[in-house]
């Protein structure tokens, strides 16, 4: 967990959104640690230090993205919630998002649920309290609630026991 947040906070200190981050695009190594990858999407943030132009993998994506409405670095602390989910689920974000006949919805209707916060993500009583915690600082719907990477390091100090998997992620 903490290198994923440590190489956010780089990126994000070079004036880069990642803009997909997701689990797909994230290395773990026993011996090389954990690496970010995949930035064929990635940009360096506009003068204004937003963007506009909603590009990555929607299932992960911040509400402000799918909009297509300014956004920031931000949106990939909301996308790092995402991941934290599926590490902790084993799923996709929002697999079990069926309509009122039980089929799963379309690509179209999913992003519709995720914009108007329709299907809130939840967590697992397995996974610790702290992290549920953190997943759900990143996960605020106003981008300006979200914290910094930074912020983010910063809590993360003292949490992960010296065994936990967390370290090495």
């Amino acid at each position: 967990m903490y290198a994923i947040v440590r190489g956010l906070a780089y990126l994000h200190d070079q004036g880069v959104i990642h803009r997909d981050l997701k689990t797909a695009n994230v290395l773990l190594d026993s011996a090389k640690g954990t690496k970010l990858t995949d930035f064929g999407v990635s940009r360096a943030m506009a003068c204004s230090n937003t963007m506009t132009r909603g590009v990555g993998t929607y299932r992960y994506m911040a509400p402000e993205v799918l909009q297509w409405s300014h956004y920031s670095h931000k949106a990939d602390l909301y996308s790092l919630g995402m991941v934290l989910s599926e590490l902790d689920s084993h799923r996709v974000p929002y697999h079990d998002v069926r309509n009122a006949g039980g089929h799963h919805v379309t690509d179209a209707v999913l992003i519709r649920v995720i914009v108007n916060h329709a299907a809130p993500v939840r967590f697992s009583s397995q996974m610790p309290p702290w992290l549920v915690k953190f997943a759900h600082l990143c996960l605020q719907r106003n981008p300006a609630l979200r914290p910094t990477a930074h912020d983010l390091l910063d809590a993360l100090v003292g949490q992960e026991p010296p065994n936990s998997i967390l370290v090495h992620i």
